[in-house]
């Protein structure tokens, strides 16, 4: 049973190999026996809160981060994501979000024990704790996956992006498009390191 953590800035490619690991696993799943996946990220619960308040859908939260506009008093929705939730940790203690989704996997396990957990957006060290104690508590192999696209221009200085450096990664995936990333998420898991 493996988990994977992606990390990387904003704009790195995490959720696209996320997506591609997903394809290569259902795509082998046909040819063996059976594995589940399952996709967490610690922003989950925060952003569902700002979608609930604000009445926005999921696909209407995409087109907003993708053009970048400032609708909510001058801010961009990644704006809002990222004061909410520095100021709930403010109030609620540092590992409030990673606590949560820690919670949330642990309670989707109790039902079913998935071959593969991914967490998309890891970018704080406390979370990375969080990871590592799950995974040793539960029998999951942890890898942690830290995406850098050559492409991307797209600086973001918000603390959440401050600390990435700061976490252990297994492996290093460099990529310019969406197709590089799926190849090196490819070969990584046909080598069976993921």
């Amino acid at each position: 049973m493996k988990l994977i953590a992606l990390t990387g800035v904003k704009g790195s490619g995490k959720n696209t190999a996320a997506d591609a690991l997903s394809k290569i696993i259902e795509n082998d799943v046909k040819k063996m026996s059976c594995n589940l996946i399952v996709e967490f990220a610690f922003a989950d619960v925060l952003k569902n809160i700002i979608h609930e308040a604000f009445g926005i859908e999921n696909h209407q939260a995409d087109a907003l981060k993708r053009l970048n506009i400032k609708p909510f008093n001058g801010l961009t929705l990644r704006e809002v994501y990222q004061r909410l939730g520095e100021s709930i940790k403010a109030r609620c203690g540092e590992n409030i979000w990673a606590d949560m989704t820690i919670e949330r996997i642990q309670h989707f396990i109790d039902g079913l024990k998935p071959d593969y957990i991914m967490v998309t957006d890891l970018r704080y060290t406390n979370e990375e704790v969080a990871l590592k104690k799950f995974a040793e508590d539960n029998g999951y192999d942890l890898k942690i996956i830290k995406m850098i696209n050559t492409n991307s221009n797209d600086i973001d200085n918000h603390i959440s992006e401050q600390q990435i450096d700061s976490i252990s990664e297994d492996y290093e995936i460099t990529a310019s498009n969406p197709q590089e990333i799926y190849e090196k998420i490819r070969e990584l898991y046909e080598g069976g390191k993921i």
